[in-house]
């Protein structure tokens, strides 16, 4: 509700009434699910591959921001967006194969999209944006566990976690408290990243050492390659064609343990299949190796 309006939305739709007399005043298709928010001038919706922004008075939609190429579906959200002065935030859920559950953040002014979170085995709830920080619950609902997150809203800064109690659904700040709901009552915390958190509790590191499919695969001319780290080592990424010659290097350097991607740029590349391979060390030294095929098509 916003002044004599009301506003709701249902899965493809959503619509803007008069809040004393029930009259329609706008619908608008947005191609989404049902998750919508609100600021000064506009309403925010998911649609496909972006969130839209459509004028309150009626339904127009007058910005986009796109997911870009990043492996995650807008489309498959069921939570809503969190809304500041200056940012947008929202949980994605990936239902098709090749997608990942993640958060991501936009620049609501430039509609650029400014980071992304990605997450094995977890769904995150509607976030909460306030002090330059954004709350997140994340839960794992095979191990039945659940995280309580907090990011740098403007850079993705990874501020603290915590997984001291089995937290569910979107945290809420009020006079400076920060609360958030368990599967047995209601925690509060200072809205402060140092007060009541115990800095030792992580997000759970990737287990395996895991190359996995390019994104799109086939592709022209961008594609992106995604992979696991269980320990900090030396990594390389490194792209063949099919003589076995090397065509590019991605990455050559020392990274810590976690879940990262790179971007390859094959504009200069004949059409054809190429081999990717990672290099890695284990905890004792051993090497790693792991290699994937794709595909160029122009």
């Amino acid at each position: 509700v916003d002044g004599n309006r009301c506003y709701c939305a249902i899965p493809g739709d959503v619509f803007c009434y008069d809040k004393l007399d029930g009259e329609r005043k706008w619908s608008t298709d947005t191609g989404g699910m049902s998750c919508i928010a609100l600021d000064e001038n506009h309403l925010y919706a998911t649609s496909g591959d972006s969130v839209i922004a459509m004028d309150k008075r009626d339904g127009g939609i007058t910005v986009r921001y796109l997911m870009g190429e990043d492996g995650l579906n807008i489309q498959y959200n069921r939570n809503s967006i969190a809304v500041s002065d200056q940012y947008l935030c929202l949980p994605t859920w990936g239902e098709q194969p090749g997608y990942y559950n993640g958060l991501m953040a936009f620049n609501k002014e430039t509609g650029e999209l400014l980071w992304v979170k990605r997450y094995v085995g977890m769904q995150g709830f509607t976030p909460t944006i306030a002090n330059g920080l954004v709350y997140c619950v994340l839960r794992d609902w095979r191990l039945k566990k659940s995280y309580l997150v907090a990011y740098e809203i403007g850079t993705g800064d990874s501020l603290w976690c915590d997984s001291s109690a089995d937290y569910v659904f979107q945290p809420i700040v009020a006079q400076h408290t920060l609360f958030v709901s368990t599967l047995h009552g209601v925690k509060a915390f200072s809205n402060a990243p140092s007060v009541g958190i115990d800095r030792k509790n992580s997000l759970p590191q990737p287990d395996p050492f895991k190359l996995s499919q390019n994104h799109p695969n086939p592709f022209n001319p961008n594609t992106t390659i995604r992979y696991e780290l269980p320990d900090d080592c030396h990594v390389s990424l490194k792209i063949y064609n099919m003589l076995g010659r090397e065509v590019a290097t991605l990455l050559d350097d020392h990274q810590k343990a976690g879940f990262y991607q790179v971007r390859w740029d094959a504009s200069r590349c004949a059409s054809g299949l190429y081999f990717y391979c990672l290099k890695a060390e284990s905890r004792n030294n051993e090497p790693l190796q792991e290699i994937k095929k794709m595909l160029l098509l122009r």
